[in-house]
């Protein structure tokens, strides 16, 4: 996984459509059988819910909304994400 500036796109309200500059982890989800779906099934579906978006065949995590706090407990996550069987 890579971390790297990105946009963040507001869904609504007040500011529909418009982005935000945020930071962004990128996944290569190519030792997933399945891909880029599957990875981002188990994320959803994981023992802590992760909402990502898929990007040229790859996983975006967007770190706008996850405190820093979070960080390692989020990384766990992917881990366990990459390793698991369907």
């Amino acid at each position: 996984a890579t971390v790297g500036q990105g946009l963040s796109t507001v869904g609504g309200g007040s500011l529909p459509g418009d982005d935000l500059p945020s930071r962004l982890v990128r996944v290569d989800p190519s030792g997933v059988a399945g891909g880029a779906d599957e990875l981002a099934h188990r994320l959803r579906t994981g023992a802590i819910a992760i909402m990502a978006r898929i990007e040229a065949d790859h996983i975006l995590i967007d770190l706008r909304t996850i405190p820093p706090s979070r960080d390692a407990e989020v990384a766990r996550a992917v881990q366990t994400a990459l390793a698991s069987e369907p």
